[in-house]
């Protein structure tokens, strides 16, 4: 089941501070080899382009997806984000 999340939802259910520590942890794990970030996958479309981000943090036991689809135009409502 989907569950969507506004923007202020994020903010208030993952403060700033908490995931800067997150992210500090992330890039020490990932230059001890114990995390990964592969480069984002590019599809050209004929009205865009689909684009994918994988990485996993094998010691917190999290992995993560993001896919995204972006219209000619690059505004915001061309846009469209899935996050797992």
């Amino acid at each position: 089941m989907a569950i969507y999340i506004s923007d202020s939802d994020v903010r208030t259910l993952l403060p700033m501070d908490h995931c800067i520590d997150l992210i500090e942890k992330v890039f020490i794990d990932e230059s001890l080899g114990k995390a990964k970030n592969l480069p984002r996958q590019n599809l050209a479309l004929p009205r865009g382009a689909h684009r994918t981000i994988t990485g996993v943090a094998q010691e917190s036991g999290v992995y993560g997806m993001k896919t995204y689809t972006v219209g000619l135009e690059g505004t915001r409502a061309d846009t469209r984000y899935l996050m797992l």
